[in-house]
Formats: C-alpha cells, sequence, structure tokens
C-alpha cells in the first residue's frame, strides 16, 4: 500500500524539556498533539504513533503534487503556533504484526522511524 508519511518535531525539544518540569512538558504535549490532531486535513490523515515531540503521521495515499500543497498547507498552520520540522516522503507501507512501526521503505522491512526521513532524493523537508 502506498503512503505518505510525515514526521513533525520541535525545534530544540529537548532543550526546552529540560528545563521545565515534568508537568510543564506534559501539558506543552497534550497541546501540542490536541492541536496536530485539530489542524489534520481531513480524514485520510492519522496519527501512527507519538514519542515525545515526534509525530508520525500517514496519508494513504500516493505522493501527489496536491497532497504536497496539503502538507505545505498543514506546516503553516502548525507552525503558527509551534517552530516545528516536517520531513515526508511517499513509502510502501507493511503494517506488521510485532508492530506498527514496521515499514518496507526503500527495500528495506523494518527500518527505524528515525532513519526513514535521512536526507536523500525521497525525503522533503519543510522548517
Amino acid at each position: 500500500m502506498k503512503v505518505v508519511l510525515l514526521s513533525i518535531g520541535v525545534h530544540k525539544f529537548n532543550l526546552f524539556a529540560q528545563q521545565q518540569s515534568n508537568s510543564e512538558t506534559r501539558n506543552f504535549l497534550i497541546g501540542y498533539y490536541e492541536h496536530i490532531e485539530n489542524e489534520l486535513p481531513n480524514d485520510t490523515w492519522s496519527v501512527v504513533k507519538t514519542i515525545g515531540d515526534c509525530v508520525l503521521l500517514k496519508c494513504e495515499a500516493a505522493l501527489t503534487s496536491e497532497r504536497e500543497l496539503v502538507i505545505k498547507d498543514l506546516y503553516w498552520r502548525i507552525s503558527k503556533k509551534y517552530t516545528v520540522a516536517f520531513n515526508y516522503r511517499e513509502c510502501e507501507i507493511e503494517l506488521a504484526a510485532i508492530s506498527i512501526a514496521s515499514y518496507y521503505c526503500n527495500d528495506v522491512f523494518g527500518k527505524d522511524v528515525c532513519n526513514l526521513f535521512l536526507k536523500d532524493e525521497n525525503t522533503f523537508s519543510l522548517g
């Protein structure tokens, strides 16, 4: 199945979190997650997983110029409130029974989500 995967992360989140209490960081993340979910463009986008400030989204469709405009619009709406970086790419995805985060991308099964967005000709970035 072709999907577009989008990773969103807050710039310098670790430094920010180290300067906050646990409850302040938790409250920040709750607001951040809610903001992203409220800004998702339509029901074709969904949250796959969250790890700290990193939110992984997927859209079950191919990456088209129209879909890129939707991503850029989402970036603009989220970046009005948070300083974020977006990385996105089209992948073939297999949801393995062992983990929802096991992806088939660039002919590598189970590729680490962090390595999924390494800078290459298939990864696009905003922010």
